[in-house]
């Protein structure tokens, strides 16, 4: 039996958009006590319809003060993401995961890392994509073939197609650790942490959303001294991807949810045959995340404290003062 389904958790899954819907189709199906929460009866009405479950809806601090949980899932729209997160460390729920970022700028990421140290309480970041099979499927070749010898990562944004979705000012100046960072974390999770970065930016001017910078790129070396480098160009065309280079091949995962490679002293490109049920049947990753988060594995989770350490480089690559 799953440990979680054997502790009768109760969760507090907090939010009703396409995400907390996204996370109430795995609470549902690990068969867990989950109490659904959002801010207006409209939202409420529409996670009904998308789901057939009736959540609750109004003041969380009134929730929170009647009823208690022992976990949280914080999956409220990114610019509230750091005030719901507190008012669960402030009902003293000791466990929470929250969705990437974790805050819609640095700032609040280190604030809420500050919050969960005074009230020690273990926060969480949902990046989903450490737990793509295609993820887990690169770590256990990487670890056949002995190890990462260099690696290099793309995080190229649709400029003109972001650009036209309507977020507030604060996401779009914030938009690399908004979203480009869920590739940043996956190549570092996978091959290690930079302990030396060499961070360039340009472009200053040409997206009136992300004044910073708007091309990237920059050369490093992990803690295990690989060496990586990175580019993007969201001025111009590209997409996601990360490539790691072993002894015995190289791995291209591009899309990120697809895992190739191709062999030394060859040129043809081949593809592994993922065991990816649940990241067809769910939001590729979800299950297993949520699933580790419940069972209290975290190992492979990103904890607020890591996310809070992961600005002194991903400040650097946005070129965010």
């Amino acid at each position: 039996m799953n440990i979680a389904q054997s502790r009768k958790i109760k969760i507090l899954l907090v939010g009703a958009g396409k995400m907390a819907q996204d996370y109430f189709q795995v609470l549902k199906d690990l068969e867990v006590d989950v109490t659904v929460f959002c801010r207006s009866k409209e939202s409420a009405n529409n996670f009904k319809k998308r789901t057939r479950y009736d959540a609750l809806y109004g003041n969380l601090e009134d929730l929170v003060r009647s009823k208690s949980f022992d976990k949280a899932i914080v999956a409220v729209d990114i610019e509230n993401l750091y005030l719901v997160s507190k008012v669960a460390v402030n009902a003293n729920i000791k466990e929470i995961l929250v969705e990437k970022p974790g805050g819609s700028d640095g700032n609040e990421i280190y604030n809420l890392a500050e919050l969960a140290l005074a009230k020690d309480t273990m926060i969480f970041v949902g990046y989903n994509r450490r737990f793509y099979s295609s993820t887990l499927k690169t770590k256990e070749i990487i670890k056949k073939d002995g190890g990462v010898l260099s690696f290099s990562f793309e995080f190229t944004e649709w400029a003109t197609k972001i650009g036209d979705i309507g977020y507030s000012k604060k996401i779009y100046r914030n938009w690399f650790i908004n979203n480009s960072s869920h590739v940043v974390d996956m190549a570092f999770y996978l091959c290690g942490r930079p302990k030396e970065l060499h961070a360039q930016v340009s472009g200053q001017g040409l997206i009136s959303w992300h004044p910073s910078a708007s091309i990237f790129y920059g050369s490093g070396k992990t803690i295990d001294d690989i060496p990586f480098n990175y580019k993007a160009n969201w001025a111009g065309q590209g997409r996601w991807g990360i490539e790691v280079i072993t002894r015995k091949r190289k791995l291209i995962l591009q899309p990120l949810e697809e895992l190739k490679f191709i062999n030394v002293n060859e040129l043809d490109t081949h593809e592994f045959q993922l065991e990816d049920t649940l990241d067809n049947k769910y939001k590729p990753g979800l299950y297993l995340q949520t699933e580790a988060f419940l069972d209290s594995n975290y190992k492979n989770l990103c904890s607020i404290e890591e996310q809070k350490q992961s600005l002194s480089f991903l400040n650097p690559i946005a070129g965010y003062v």
